[in-house]
This record gives structure tokens, C-alpha cells and sequence, in this order.
């Protein structure tokens, strides 16, 4: 019987063992895969479970500030290093504060912190986070000896000088004219690195003293910060009508100056004259000037030897020295005809000199000074004159026809200035307290007994033949005064000029007081005051008229905020400038 089986082929055979080799491959990779265990998920805050800083109080409440040193010493270990100021309170306990990342919030902290705790010796505390992260950290806390801070440096943007005295606790900053300084965040370095400034980064007004507090621990140190500009940095002069310009008009040949003022922005100069007022325009000073009617009614003609302009307003007055009737006349707004508005007997014996003006609510109140108790032997103080003029009587032209106020100046005479041929007192602005010239020596500061500060605001403008005038511009207190031939200027008796220097900014001196000690030490002094902190020009000088020879000042603020200032030299004629 035949065999009928039949043995597979060669390619039969390896098409079968592919097969069972592929179905090998994929048990063992079946197998393989049930066989890896699930990975554990990782948690996304893992690195912010620190603490990133630490707060310390003292047992009384005061924030110290630390030096602090955070260390890591394995993954669930750490240590912190705080070195803070002596905090003044026995023993080292103090309270902390533990800060972590945004977002981390620990379910526990062991030993609790909501009390103060002694750090005499390190404590350890234990921070869970989570419920499989929890870490210990070792705090140690330390003091400093006693330091009492100090401010390093004080850096003002832009600032000239910068002059710290750590004694004192006064900080003297020099900015440049006309800087604004009413909001200023300085850049401030204290020391050590324990102390903080109180209420620190905030911007400060400094056009007024500041008082800055540090504090380190239980010891503070008060700042006071001054802050002054620089005197100008720029004059230009408008107009130079003078000698030394060989400039002056012909016309005040035949009528020589006698006073000089500005309208209240200085737009406009006015000159009085032996035969009337001359009007200057600012915006072309080199122009023929305009003349004001001088005639009050018929043929009487307006007083010229003093004037002055307040408002709009601008007055004159006959300056009577020893004789006949006080008059001042007025031009509203500087035009038209004039006005007259005080008609005053003079006092037996009286010799009337200063003439000043200032508003006061709706009226003008007029000063005049009686120098006459200054000739008596012993000598005694002045008195001072005042006429009060509604400004109604301007409109309505009514006269006021007496004084209605007296009052003694003292301490004149005990001082030991006495008299002179041009006796003239000049209120310092904001103050009772004013300058005293008698024509032969400089200016001499005086305290006043009057009460009443409001008479010496920095609205009172003077005038007499001396030409002085104290003003505020720009946080300075200036002076300004006409240096004459026969009297202050006795170096060069055919020279005129006038000179204006700031009384508060002679180097770091910030007192009038200062400044006079310096004149009393050398009686004329006038040109060694530093060049950007005194105006000193000249005005020419011929041989003066007997009796009619003298200076004249005036100053005014223009729209602009710019200083205009001008200096009338009878007989020498007048200048201009104009500084910011």
C-alpha cells in the first residue's frame, strides 16, 4: 500500500517559524509591559517648599532689619543665620515671621511662632508642607553692638554740592537756580546695613526743610535736609542808559533822575525826573520812552521825586524832608492823569525821608520814616509814619489827610549807627526784622521791636535816597542797594553802581546775621562775594550836583518768573538787567 504523506517544503517551514517567532516577540512584549510598575506623579510645587525669608520683630513691635543667611543642608534640612541691631530690650527673645514663595502656604509649623520666642541658643522647627513634604530649618538669631546709623550718601539728580555734617545732623544740597524741588525721592545710603530709613522712598518737598529719620534697632538719628539754589546763573542786560555805557539821554541833562520803578511784572520801567515821569516799555528798551500827564488839576503838576509802582498802580511822592505838606499821587494803572491821594501836614521838627507802599486787602498803606529823633543828642530811634488810602480813593480822588499809625523802631541807636545824611531802613521780607543804611556805612542787620510781621512782607517796596531794597526771589533773600559817590563807595568817589547779592547763600552761611559779621570785619567788602551770588555793575560817575546825588533800586518778577532789576544813578543815569 502506498505512502501518501508528504514532508512540508523548505519554504513552508520558515514561513512558519516567522510565524511562531513574531507570536514569541509579542507574548514576551505582553508580558514585559504588564510587568512595569505605574510611575509615581510629581508634584509641580516641589521646589517652592522652602523658606525664602524671615521676618524678626522685637518683644515691643519694632521691624528689625537682618542681615540673613539662608543655607540648605540636605533635601529636608536647612539652616538660617539672622544678624540683626541691638533691639535695647534684655535677653534675645524675638519674634519671626516665616515667608515662602507665592502660592505656599505649610499646614504646620512646630514650635508655633505666634509668640515671641528666646533665640538664646538656636531653635529648630518643623514646617509641613504636605502631607509627603515636611522640612526642619535651624534658626539662630543675633545682635549687633549698639550703632547709631548715619546717612553715607544723599544724592539729589542733578545737584551742584552736597555737604553731610554728621555732628550737626544737617544736609546741605546745592541745586541750580530755578530747579524744582517741591517732589524729590533722593537716592539715600545709610549705614549699617541693620538700619532703615523711617517712611523711606517717599518723595520729599525740599523747597522748605526736611527732617529724615533713621533707625537701628532701639537708636534713631534725625537728618535735617536744606536744600538752596545757586544765586543766577544768567544776566542779560535789557538797557543800559548809564555813563559807564555812554548811554545816558541827553534830556536828564537839564532834568536830572531822581527815582526809578517797575509795574507789577516789570513790562514796563518808569523814571522820574526834576519835570516829570519818563515810561520805558521792556519789550523795546532802547525806545524813546513815553511821558505820563503830570498834571493833577489847572497847573499843578503831580510830586516826582520818590515813586513806586504796586498793582497796576503807580505812585509818587514829594519826599519833603523838613517842610510843608506829605503828598502822593497816583496813576491807575500807570496812565491817564494823575490822582492825588495823600495830603498830610508834616509833624513839628519832622524830617520825612523813606516813602514805602504795599496792598493790604482793598487798601494801600503808605510808610514814612521820621528820622528826625536820630539828630537829637543822645541820639534816639526813628518813628515811622503810615497813611492808609482805600483803593477807592483812587477812583473817587479823595485825599487822606493825616497819619493814622506811629511807630518806634529800637535798638537803632543802642547798636550804635546813629545818623547819617541818608538814613534809610529797608524791612527784610517775611521777617520784623530789617537792614539799616545811614549813608556811610554798609548795611547793617537789625532785629525790630515791632509785633506785626505783615509790616515787612515781601509786598513793602522802599525808596529814598539811598536806594535799598531787600526782596525774596526763588527761596533767597536778596539785597540789593545803589553804591553812591559821596557816601557807600568811598574807595572810588567818582564811580556809581549797584550791587544784589542773596544774604542766604554766601558759601553754607544761611543767616543775614552772617553776612553782616562780614561787613563789620571790613567795612567795604563788596567784591569778594562770589561772582554767580552777587550782581555788581557799574554806572559811570561825574562830579555829583551839591544835595542831588544819589541811587535808586528797583526790582520786580516778571510774568515769566524771571528777576528784572534796576539801578538809577542821579546824574550817572540807570541800568537794567534782567536774571535767571
Amino acid at each position: 500500500m502506498q505512502n501518501k504523506f508528504k514532508y512540508p517544503t523548505l519554504r513552508q517551514i520558515n514561513i512558519a517559524a516567522l510565524a511562531m517567532l513574531m507570536i514569541g516577540i509579542i507574548m514576551v512584549a505582553a508580558c514585559k509591559k504588564e510587568d512595569k510598575p505605574t510611575p509615581t506623579p510629581i508634584d509641580p510645587n516641589a521646589a517652592n517648599y522652602v523658606v525664602s525669608d524671615l521676618g524678626i520683630t522685637s518683644t515691643k513691635g519694632d521691624t528689625l532689619k537682618s542681615i540673613l543667611s539662608i543655607s540648605k543642608v540636605s533635601e529636608t534640612e536647612g539652616n538660617i543665620d539672622a544678624i540683626v541691631p541691638d533691639d535695647g530690650n534684655p535677653g534675645k527673645r524675638f519674634k519671626i515671621k516665616f515667608v515662602y514663595p507665592a502660592g505656599i502656604n505649610p499646614t504646620s509649623v512646630t514650635p508655633v511662632i505666634t509668640d515671641s520666642i528666646d533665640f538664646s541658643v538656636a531653635k529648630t522647627f518643623t514646617i509641613v508642607f504636605t502631607d509627603k513634604v515636611t522640612k526642619k530649618y535651624t534658626v539662630s538669631i543675633s545682635e549687633q553692638a549698639p550703632q547709631v546709623p548715619k546717612i553715607e550718601t544723599f544724592v539729589i539728580s542733578g545737584a551742584q554740592s552736597t555737604v553731610i555734617d554728621h555732628d550737626k545732623g544737617v544736609i546741605d544740597v546745592r541745586v541750580p537756580q530755578g530747579t524744582n524741588v517741591s517732589a524729590i525721592t533722593p537716592t539715600i545710603t545709610i549705614s549699617p546695613n541693620t538700619a532703615t530709613i523711617v517712611n523711606g522712598g517717599q518723595a520729599l518737598n525740599l523747597s522748605s526743610i526736611q527732617t529724615i529719620q533713621l533707625r537701628n534697632g532701639a537708636l534713631s538719628k534725625f537728618y535735617s535736609i536744606r536744600v538752596t539754589d545757586y544765586g543766577f546763573t544768567k544776566v542779560t542786560t535789557l538797557a543800559d542808559y548809564s555813563l559807564a555805557g555812554s548811554k545816558r539821554p541827553a534830556f536828564f541833562n537839564t532834568n536830572p533822575e531822581t527815582s526809578i520803578a517797575f509795574d507789577a511784572d516789570g513790562s514796563n520801567l518808569f523814571v522820574s525826573t526834576n519835570g516829570g515821569i519818563k515810561k520805558y516799555s521792556m519789550a523795546n528798551p532802547t525806545a524813546a520812552p513815553t511821558d505820563l500827564n503830570m498834571v493833577i488839576t489847572g497847573t499843578t503838576l503831580a510830586p516826582t521825586k520818590v515813586i513806586q509802582a504796586v498793582d497796576a498802580n503807580l505812585f509818587s511822592c514829594n519826599n519833603p524832608w523838613q517842610a510843608g505838606n506829605v503828598e502822593v499821587c497816583a496813576w491807575v494803572n500807570g496812565t491817564g492823569a494823575p490822582v492825588r491821594v495823600v495830603n498830610v501836614p508834616i509833624p513839628t521838627n519832622a524830617i520825612i525821608q523813606n516813602f514805602q507802599v504795599k496792598k493790604e486787602g482793598t487798601n494801600y498803606v503808605m510808610y514814612f520814616v521820621n528820622r528826625e529823633p536820630l539828630r537829637r543828642s543822645p541820639k534816639a530811634d526813628p518813628i515811622m509814619y503810615s497813611v492808609t488810602v482805600p483803593a477807592a480813593n483812587l477812583t473817587s480822588k479823595t485825599a487822606v489827610t493825616a497819619f493814622t499809625t506811629t511807630q518806634n523802631f529800637s535798638g537803632l541807636a543802642a547798636g550804635g549807627v546813629g545818623d547819617g545824611p541818608n538814613m534809610e531802613i529797608t524791612p527784610i521780607p517775611n521777617s520784623t526784622d530789617f537792614f539799616y543804611n545811614s549813608g556811610g556805612i554798609p548795611p547793617v542787620y537789625v532785629s525790630s521791636a515791632l509785633s506785626n510781621p505783615v509790616w515787612f512782607s515781601s509786598a513793602l517796596v522802599n525808596s529814598s535816597s539811598v536806594g535799598l531794597k531787600a526782596f525774596e526771589f526763588n527761596r533767597g533773600k536778596y539785597l540789593m542797594y545803589g553804591v553812591f559817590t559821596w557816601s557807600t563807595n568811598l574807595a572810588n568817589p567818582k564811580a556809581s553802581k549797584f550791587v544784589m547779592f542773596d544774604v542766604t547763600k554766601k558759601g553754607y552761611r544761611q543767616t543775614i546775621v552772617d553776612v553782616n559779621a562780614e561787613f563789620a570785619s571790613t567795612p567795604i567788602q563788596y567784591g569778594t562775594w562770589n561772582s554767580i551770588q552777587k550782581i555788581d555793575l557799574g554806572m559811570g560817575g561825574q562830579d555829583p550836583a551839591a544835595g542831588d546825588y544819589y541811587c535808586q533800586t528797583a526790582y520786580a518778577i516778571t510774568a515769566g518768573g524771571k528777576l528784572r532789576v534796576a539801578c538809577l544813578s542821579a546824574g550817572n543815569g540807570f541800568t537794567v538787567v534782567e536774571c535767571e
